[in-house]
């Protein structure tokens, strides 16, 4: 029989309120939750969105040339960036 033991960690921040760079490290602790659910979302579907609304706009005529190219593009410098930190959406 295996017995597996659960290891609970625990991070405490001890912060300045009244330093402005203490704040601005707090908002970051606090907001990077709804930041990873806005990069999730960016990175898997924004895309897809962007391409349905760009067929509606192909069909009545009103994409202009080059932008699924441009959208490509974007996408790709926006991998590269995230990449470049080290910074994997599938983890978040």
């Amino acid at each position: 029989m295996v017995l597996i033991k659960k290891v609970i960690m625990k991070a405490k921040f001890i912060l300045d309120l009244t330093d402005p760079d203490d704040v601005r490290q707090l908002k970051l602790i606090t907001k990077a939750e709804d930041m990873s659910f806005v990069l999730f979302e960016v990175v898997y579907n924004l895309q897809k969105k962007a391409r349905e609304r760009f067929e509606i706009y192909k069909e009545n005529g009103r994409l202009p040339d080059g932008v699924n190219d441009e959208l490509d593009m974007f996408y790709h410098l926006l991998n590269q960036e995230l990449e470049n930190h080290n910074i994997n959406v599938d983890e978040l």
